[in-house]
């Protein structure tokens, strides 16, 4: 589906919204049609009941090309932006830059941004101009990291830290490449939050010690201390109390602000003198 400039002024369809939200939608999701997409919408923006792109999906090295697209358009258009997801297999590699004043500029155009989602991605990789564009957002109130790895607990909590008007976080299999060893030394020199979050764990796979306790335990040094939903709490083989004498994930179950749906044992078997079990 296409639209001109002149066909899309000419033509005023006499539809119910409904149409219009459905024809937009379809244009929205379709990353080919983007400079369509916003061609209807500038034409068809009144009529629609819901704003385009309110939510839009992007690849890392295209945010700053839409942002460069988008300020050529219309100020109002990227202001309706408030869900910004990207998504590291939307596109092949990486394309490097620099921070500079134009950067500073396009990151403006962010600046009614509500919510960021990053999927599918090793941070540590990303250079530097779109690192300047996705950090720091300053009406950002809820994050999200899905599949996201980070190079230590230091630049994984510098970035979640740099959101200002943080309310809540999300993470979905989260990995740190270089877990800090000590953990005293950490807590003193870790960035801290500005105010109260709520916490999000899809899984919590207590397998992976280290960085678990690294970041469960600067949660709870939060203060007050967060909220913390865990929807699924994964255990390792019940023969392995290692996470259950772990000081941190003690004060994360005991804790009247963690909630957990559902618990999870992974396999194992025990031994009750000559008799075995397989465990579940």
């Amino acid at each position: 589906m296409s639209f001109s400039q002149s066909d899309c002024i000419a033509t005023r369809m006499s539809l119910p919204p409904e149409i219009y939200d459905s024809v937009l939608d379809h244009l929205h999701s379709d990353k080919s049609v983007l400079k369509a997409c916003a061609l209807a919408g500038r034409c068809l923006l009144q009529t629609c009941r819901y704003h385009l792109f309110s939510k839009i999906t992007l690849s890392p090295c295209d945010v700053v090309v839409f942002l460069e697209f988008a300020d050529g358009l219309s100020d109002d258009l990227i202001s309706l932006v408030h869900c910004l997801s990207v998504h590291r297999s939307a596109a092949g590699g990486f394309t490097r830059g620099p921070v500079t004043p134009r950067t500073k500029e396009l990151k403006h155009l962010l600046r009614d941004l509500t919510s960021l989602r990053l999927s599918e991605m090793f941070w540590g990789a990303l250079p530097a101009d779109q690192k300047h564009v996705l950090s720091g957002l300053p009406s950002v109130t809820h994050l999200a990291l899905d599949r996201v790895s980070f190079d230590t607990a230091h630049s994984m909590l510098a970035f979640i830290c740099s959101f200002k008007a943080l309310h809540s976080i999300s993470f979905t299999n989260w990995t740190m490449r270089k877990p800090q060893i000590e953990l005293a030394g950490f807590l003193t020199t870790a960035p801290r939050l500005l105010q109260p979050v709520q916490v999000h764990f899809d899984v919590l796979n207590l397998d992976q010690p280290r960085s678990i306790t690294l970041l469960i335990q600067w949660l709870l040094e939060q203060g007050p201390s967060p909220r913390i939903q865990i929807d699924a709490l994964r255990l390792g083989p019940l023969h392995d109390h290692s996470w259950l004498t772990n000081p941190s994930i003690q004060r994360l179950l005991a804790s009247s602000n963690t909630t957990v749906d559902h618990l999870q044992i992974k396999g194992s078997r025990i031994t009750y003198g000559e008799e075995s079990k397989a465990g579940v």
